[in-house]
């Protein structure tokens, strides 16, 4: 047989093609192994899981909760192993599945922060089978964006009586949003009794309840002069977290005159839903 040297090269191989391995299990032939053949498609049985779900091999340990974001621990710098986005899968009792939002390298250990979704907390015991997947949709892995997701929803009023021009009110609504990147969508109503004064009013979602900190997520409605005025919006975007955080539903009007501004209605839902980007 000529030397591997001397061969012509392949760089297209046919799943049927044929590749000599060593079987050392099989000593027929010297102690050292067996030469064997294999097709390519069987070999790569033994490197790329079917089912997408790749063992971990390695120890993960419980480290804390932030409901719905979570954090375990593997000894060691595994930063050019896992990344935000990846799927996880493990077990505790029942099989659980997260998202990873956060890996971290501190000595000794690496920290990854997941998402368990609507579905699935880490409690604080041990972890088994680990398995990570950087496919969108290995086996088993739910897709539905709800099971991803954070809401708020009401169908209830609030106003605020005398509104100043230029003064940010908060509607006492908010919804807290995980670290992560999240795609939200915020749409509802907001209305105003003018009295007869030109409708010119606004809402938004912020991270304060007296200020607007986000324009991408900021509302704002205008009418010729009427008594009452509704008026429903929606906004979209996307917000990239680093920390868990508050989005306040705020309001304001930019005229002087009404006896009250509002949000929301009793005959339609408003809403905050925020889906992870990472699905």
């Amino acid at each position: 047989m000529a030397k591997i040297t001397d061969l012509a090269e392949l760089t297209d191989v046919a799943s049927d093609d044929l590749l000599v391995v060593v079987d050392k299990s099989d000593t027929s032939m010297s102690d050292s192994g067996t030469d064997k053949k294999v097709q390519k498609v069987n070999l790569l049985k033994g490197l790329v899981p079917e089912n997408g779900w790749i063992p971990a091999g390695e120890t993960w340990t419980y480290n804390s909760a932030d409901d719905p974001t979570y954090t375990f621990t593997i000894s060691g710098d595994k930063t050019d192993k896992y990344s935000a986005g990846m799927r996880i899968k493990l077990t505790q009792t029942t099989v659980k599945y997260f998202i990873i939002t956060k890996v971290a390298y501190s000595s000794p250990n690496t920290t990854i922060t997941v998402y368990g979704g609507t579905d699935y907390d880490l409690a604080n015991a041990a972890i088994t089978s680990p398995y990570y997947s950087m496919v969108k949709a290995p086996l088993g892995f739910p897709m539905s964006p709800a099971k991803w997701s954070v809401v708020f929803s009401t169908n209830t009023q609030v106003s605020q009586a005398s509104p100043s021009v230029g003064t940010v009110y908060s509607t006492g609504y908010s919804i807290v949003i995980p670290i992560g990147v999240w795609d939200v969508t915020f749409q509802g109503l907001m209305g105003a009794n003018s009295g007869g004064t030109e409708i010119r009013i606004g809402c938004a979602l912020s991270t304060t309840t007296d200020s607007i900190s986000n324009n991408l997520f900021r509302a704002f409605i205008g009418a010729n002069p009427l008594a009452t005025y509704f008026g429903d919006f929606v906004r979209r975007g996307t917000l990239e977290v680093s920390s868990k955080t508050t989005y306040y539903i705020v309001l304001w009007t930019t005229r002087t005159g009404y006896t009250k501004v509002f949000f929301g209605s009793g005959d339609a839902y408003s809403f905050v839903t925020a889906t992870c980007a990472y699905l």
